[in-house]
């Protein structure tokens, strides 16, 4: 395990402000799961009062279980807090979704059910309230990649090409085939008219005045993930999973992480500073480049048991004759090399980063 592994979640040992019954919260996450485990105790290291949901509610919880298809169901969210900032962490695949979760969100603030919720506090009125909203995503959108698959199939998934998750889109070939070819990827990059791409892109057009909520703009970000690791998630779990299968390794290119506590420390810095955030596609990576052949070739097929012990299994040999057989000199290929082998795309996670005036805690994967 990694140093951060190896401590307790933050989650259970910090006392974290929320309440089903405050009248308003700094920062309010709709889902939790594995991310609430790091935004929760570092919003209340930054000062940041918070609220969370789950489907069942219970734990501190508030219950609230959202559905995209749903109109007009502005009861669902009565029981919710007003937030300056909304963080939504489960994805948003249906069309129209995104508008109905932020118009029922808004609508559910104005008066009615007050007494009921919260005494005697009156909320603003929809057309008034500044409230943020920030849809965690996926780098996925621009190759179809692993983080749109479940995180436990995060590398399984990518190299089984007969399988894919139930919301996939067939991806084009190339989203901008009149352009020169570059296996670098920022915030401009083309991405695939995939439902949660779209989904991201209605979020984000809200920002416009005279949107399909409300006259006033409504402020909106979307950050988008790449493979996530830390608290249980081990890349060296996702390896031994592999297939020892020659012609699956060879296709095996580039790939990216972000320990989670650099998710939440991005996600409260978009909660402090959303000015910095408003209306823009944030790419967060920890602004490293892997090669999965030398992932492969360094950690083997034993998952954790191998940890701190010579690589196994069949994917070092694998690794080493496609090595000999492309000519590869050395691990890990630069991102050129693996672009020009099998297409790889490479993620520019710089402008996040610059923008805030920071730098990743976790600068490395293990």
């Amino acid at each position: 395990m990694n140093l951060l592994d190896c401590l307790p979640s933050f989650h259970r040992v910090t006392p974290v402000p929320r309440s089903p019954s405050a009248a308003h919260v700094d920062l309010l996450l709709l889902g939790s799961g594995w991310t609430s485990t790091f935004v929760l105790p570092l919003a209340a290291e930054a000062g940041l009062s918070t609220a969370f949901t789950t489907r069942a509610g219970g734990g501190g919880s508030i219950k609230f279980d959202f559905d995209p298809k749903e109109d007009d169901n502005v009861e669902a969210f009565r029981s919710l807090p007003d937030a300056t900032t909304v963080l939504i962490i489960f994805p948003v695949y249906e069309e129209g979704g995104i508008e109905r979760l932020v118009r029922g969100y808004l609508e559910s603030r104005d008066e009615t059910g007050v007494d009921r919720y919260y005494d005697d506090e009156k909320r603003a009125k929809t057309r008034d309230l500044d409230t943020n909203f920030v849809l965690l995503g996926s780098t996925g959108i621009y190759d179809n990649g692993p983080t749109f698959a479940p995180h436990e199939d995060l590398l399984l998934s990518h190299h089984k090409k007969k399988k894919h998750h139930k919301h996939h889109d067939k991806k084009p070939k190339d989203p901008c085939p009149d352009k020169p070819s570059s296996p670098w990827i920022d915030e401009s990059s083309p991405y695939s008219p995939l439902p949660r791409a779209i989904s991201e892109e209605k979020l984000l057009a809200l920002s416009k005045p005279n949107n399909a909520v409300r006259a006033k703009p409504i402020s909106t970000a979307v950050l988008l993930l790449c493979g996530l690791w830390g608290h249980g998630r081990s890349v060296r779990r996702y390896l031994s999973r592999l297939p020892g299968d020659k012609n699956v390794v060879r296709e095996m290119g580039s790939v990216h992480f972000v320990h989670g506590r650099d998710v939440g420390r991005a996600c409260v810095a978009m909660a402090k500073d959303f000015d910095i955030a408003a209306g823009k596609r944030w790419i967060l990576t920890n602004q490293r480049i892997y090669d999965l052949w030398d992932l492969s070739s360094r950690f083997g097929s034993s998952g954790e048991e191998g940890r701190n012990h010579p690589p196994t299994g069949p994917l070092p040999g694998i690794v080493a004759e496609l090595m000999d057989e492309t000519g590869v000199k050395a691990l890990p290929r630069s991102a050129e090399e693996m672009h020009t082998l099998n297409g790889s795309k490479t993620l520019d996670g710089r402008a996040f980063w610059k923008a805030f005036g920071l730098t990743p805690d976790s600068p490395w994967v293990d």
